[in-house]
């Protein structure tokens, strides 16, 4: 038995696999990358497109959906709109981009760029306290830049009222 020939790597549904030619002129794909030298072929079929057409079916039917709890955050200034905590299923990957695609608890499919968003699924009294967490931490920025605002002094302001000062006196 030969070796396969590598002829291609290509992306099916967010999944990067890799073609090739089998000795006896069949287009596969095997479990190892490269396969080892006595390796049956995991997929295989007469032509390409007829190999692609059985990976595409199979891998849809191994569509994934992990449950997840969605966090997204912003400092718009309007705290109890700034949090958005929801229930959603991950659902892959974008093959163009890359994306994360997710469920939302509405149902519909959406895309996220970062995968820092998700966390492990949480309980109503776990969300109760993460909202209680984001607003103390938004009160807390709050009276942090008053404290600033308060103290605050221009330093070109003083630096040009110390040198008139300084001309005011030895005059």
């Amino acid at each position: 038995m030969a070796q396969p020939t590598k002829i291609k790597t290509m992306a099916i549904d967010g999944q990067h696999l890799t073609i090739y030619v089998t000795d006896t002129g069949e287009f596969a794909t095997y479990e190892n990358d490269p396969p080892h030298y006595d390796e049956t072929p995991q997929y295989k079929a007469p032509t390409l497109k007829a190999l692609t057409d059985k990976l595409k079916t199979q891998i849809r039917r191994q569509r994934m959906a992990i449950p997840v709890t969605r966090i997204e955050e912003g400092w718009s200034g309007r705290k109890e709109r700034d949090l958005e905590i929801e229930a959603c299923t991950i659902t892959g990957i974008h093959e163009g981009n890359r994306n994360i695609l997710y469920k939302g608890a509405d149902g519909k499919t959406e895309q996220a760029r970062y995968s820092g968003s998700f966390y492990r699924p949480v309980s109503p009294e776990e969300i109760a306290e993460a909202k209680r967490l984001y607003a103390a931490i938004y009160d807390a920025r709050q009276a942090w830049e008053a404290w600033k605002a308060e103290r605050s002094v221009h330093a070109l302001t003083l630096i040009e009222t110390a040198g008139k000062t300084r001309v005011e006196q030895e005059a």
